[in-house]
């Protein structure tokens, strides 16, 4: 009995040598309220030592929050995963996870944990001098009204958007295989950097960085395809995964010789390259590169062209053939002339022969007739022609035939003449 009456003293004394060393200078109300250092359901209670009563406060408001983030178990991990949980929600399936052991918080980041104010709270503070340390600091206690109709409705509006936040995930994977344009790829790296720093569990997180790696990769194989490469025009394309995308990038061009150059795109997803060829030399290989920049990869696509594809050199040449068909009723005359005469061309460009005049002895008038006959390519080719008479054939032959024959440029529509005298040879049938 003696030993616990001297306990019991000894604690009222260090109570009271406690008590005694600091000094109440200041106080928010008369009377500390009852509920400081207690625990009630309805509320929480916090108390915080600060040397000014802002920052009390404010670390007052920080425990509550904090508070409120683990009643609603939000931005928490664990230390070791126990059980995953699916379920399904809106025909899509969620993954949610239960936490069974050690947890640890991480992180209070959702705006409804923001919006928590003191002004919400009953507060009482007051301003103390420590004797022996020579000091002064403030003890706050608050306390802040969380019922249980709250706290069900703060885990609600988390389960929705939590949901939401997976359901984004899940747009970006869905849209992996089907845009069109290189910028939603831009747009997607940059829609799941919030989302890797929004899911606090390790599955979803992971799944979040390997579709970012994933889009990241595709830069890598985007790639260009030539659609048609006419002199003065080229058109492309470029290809993802075997389907057609587009960019509204602008390339850096380079070409030695070309000027004027443009990119144009086109509604049907291709890109027209105009450019001035004028000062493009014959004989070497001209070219023009376009780089874009994508995502940090240089995307290339060069071309080169011919200046001569579109030039016309056509030259008579060779021995003129005639063969002269008599006309029945007449000896001195000949109802057709049939001949070939070879043209050499040397460009790659196509012509047309529209029309042929030729004077040759042996046939005593000069001849006229219109054709339609196409050729092309770097070559000597042979044009076959009629003449319908009659005509009258001589006996006086001179050593060259002479004529014109006029050439059309299919590519550009020049038509010109092109005077020639020939070597002949006559054959009557």
């Amino acid at each position: 009995m003696i030993r616990r009456l001297f306990i019991t003293l000894s604690a009222l004394l260090a109570l009271h040598a406690a008590t005694a060393q600091e000094k109440v200078l200041e106080s928010s109300a008369r009377k500390a309220p009852a509920w400081i250092g207690t625990t009630e359901s309805e509320f929480i209670i916090v108390s915080a030592e600060e040397t000014t009563l802002d920052a009390a406060q404010k670390r007052c408001l920080n425990d509550i929050r904090q508070s409120i983030v683990n009643a609603v178990c939000v931005n928490i991990r664990s230390e070791e995963t126990l059980t995953e949980q699916q379920t399904e929600y809106s025909g899509a399936s969620e993954i949610y996870r239960r936490y069974e052991s050690q947890l640890k918080t991480v992180a209070g980041r959702l705006p409804f944990i923001t919006g928590i104010s003191l002004s919400d709270a009953e507060t009482y503070w007051e301003k103390r001098y420590v004797k022996r340390d020579k000091r002064t600091y403030y003890l706050c206690h608050v306390r802040y009204p969380f019922p249980i109709t709250r706290r069900n409705a703060l885990i609600a509006e988390f389960l929705r958007q939590d949901r939401a936040q997976y359901a984004k995930l899940t747009a970006l994977k869905e849209r992996f295989d089907t845009f069109t344009r290189v910028e939603e790829i831009d747009r997607a790296i940059t829609e799941l950097e919030p989302l890797i720093a929004y899911f606090f569990d390790d599955m979803r997180r992971d799944e979040a960085q390997a579709l970012q790696r994933n889009y990241r990769k595709l830069y890598t194989m985007i790639s260009t395809v030539a659609c048609g490469n006419e002199l003065g025009e080229h058109t492309f394309c470029f290809t993802l995964n075997d389907r057609r995308v587009t960019t509204s990038r602008r390339p850096t061009v380079r070409s030695q010789w070309a000027t004027g150059i443009t990119v144009t795109p086109t509604d049907e997803g291709l890109y027209r390259v105009t450019y001035n060829y004028e000062m493009c030399p014959d004989d070497a290989e001209n070219s023009i590169e376009l780089i874009y920049l994508l995502g940090g990869q240089a995307v290339r696509h060069s071309f080169t062209f011919d200046v001569r594809q579109d030039k016309m050199s056509v030259i008579p040449c060779g021995t003129l053939e005639l063969d002269l068909t008599p006309h029945a009723n007449a000896a001195d005359s000949c109802a057709t002339v049939t001949g070939w005469l070879d043209l050499r061309s040397k460009y790659e460009a196509p012509f047309e022969v529209t029309a042929l005049n030729l004077t040759a002895d042996g046939i005593g008038v000069r001849i006229y007739t219109d054709l339609m006959a196409r050729f092309e390519g770097k070559s000597t080719h042979r044009l076959g022609f009629r003449f319908d008479g009659p005509f009258p054939i001589s006996a006086r032959r001179a050593a060259l035939a002479q004529g014109v024959v006029t050439l059309r440029n299919v590519q550009t529509g020049e038509s010109r003449d092109v005077r020639f005298a020939l070597p002949y040879k006559i054959k009557i049938q």
